[in-house]
């Protein structure tokens, strides 16, 4: 669910264990966010954070999916 006044960071990897793999695909208002252009067959790793007056929160559970 959205909160108002909240920047959304979400990031993205395909080595998780790899902290400095991971890269940030956007930064924004939005709460909700669509990924395209992701290979077939390919297992890819997302988490997203909030950032609240300045301040970033916890980033959230890693969602793994495998692109069919």
């Amino acid at each position: 669910k959205a909160q108002k006044n909240a920047i959304y960071v979400y990031q993205m990897t395909t080595n998780p264990k790899n902290e400095a793999s991971w890269t940030t695909i956007y930064k924004g208002l939005i709460a909700k966010f669509i990924k395209t252009g992701l290979t077939s067959g390919t297992r890819y790793y997302f988490r997203y954070a909030v950032i609240l007056k300045g301040v970033q929160g916890a980033w959230s559970p890693v969602l793994s999916i495998i692109v069919p």
